[in-house]
Parts: C-alpha cells; structure tokens; sequence
C-alpha cells in the first residue's frame, strides 16, 4: 500500500527544490529524474520558461 505525499504548504520564495525517488531506471542510467519523471520535468520546464536541460 502506498502512503500519501506529503507537502509542508505554500511558501513565498524564490525558489524551489524538487526531489524524486530514485525509481529502476535512475540507478542504471546514473542520474537522477532519467525517465518519465525526468522527461514530464524538462517538459514543463521548457513549456513554463524555454529552460532547456
């Protein structure tokens, strides 16, 4: 059974931190956010700011 996320609230800042939890395809690729989480990531990135990564 999964447990909920967990989030400490909105906060004024200048920036964020996110995290991932490694999944399978992190530890053999050898970086982190290597696959679906990485890619939606980048996505938004890009869409929210042209960040290329």
């Amino acid at each position: 059974m999964l447990k909920p996320v967990v989030s400490g609230g909105a906060v004024l800042s200048k920036v964020m931190l996110i995290g991932q939890a490694p999944g399978a395809k992190e530890p053999v690729l050898g970086k982190p956010f290597a696959w679906t989480a990485g890619r939606t990531l980048f996505r938004w990135f890009h869409e929210a700011a042209s960040i290329t990564i």
